[in-house]
Order: structure tokens, then sequence, then C-alpha cells
């Protein structure tokens, strides 16, 4: 669940930067001066606050498993 999330997170942030693009000027990512297919900022991607509050949780869940685990033994 947390590396779909942070997989549409990273995209997002590559439409963020798409945004900001000017014919003629470099890419900040790549340095290219022609932008023919730049990403499409998505209105479904989490904000960083989301994600952080989904690893968080994941985080979590996974020391009381590890808790659990080691308590069984």
């Amino acid at each position: 669940m947390y590396e779909a999330q942070y997989k549409a997170y990273l995209d997002e942030q590559a439409g963020i930067i798409a945004k900001t693009l000017i014919k003629g000027r470099p890419c900040p990512v790549c340095g290219s001066l022609l932008h023919p297919s730049p990403a499409v900022k998505s209105e479904s991607a989490p904000t960083k606050e989301e994600l952080e509050l989904l690893k968080n949780g994941c985080e979590g869940r996974e020391k009381e498993a590890a808790e659990a685990s080691s308590a069984a033994n």
C-alpha cells in the first residue's frame, strides 16, 4: 500500500515540475530545451502529509508485528 502511494507521490512531482516548464528554457530535471511530452499533474496522488501518515501507520504496524513475533518465541 505505502509503496504504491509513494510511487504516485513521486509521479506527482513530475507533474508539478512540468507545470513550471517554459518553452526554450532548460528542464530543471534533464536540461532539455524541448518539452514534447510533459508529465500531467494528477489530482489523485497523495500529498506529502498524507504519505507521511501512511508511512507512520505502516511502520507502527510493522513494529507491533515484530514485537508480537518476539513475544510468541
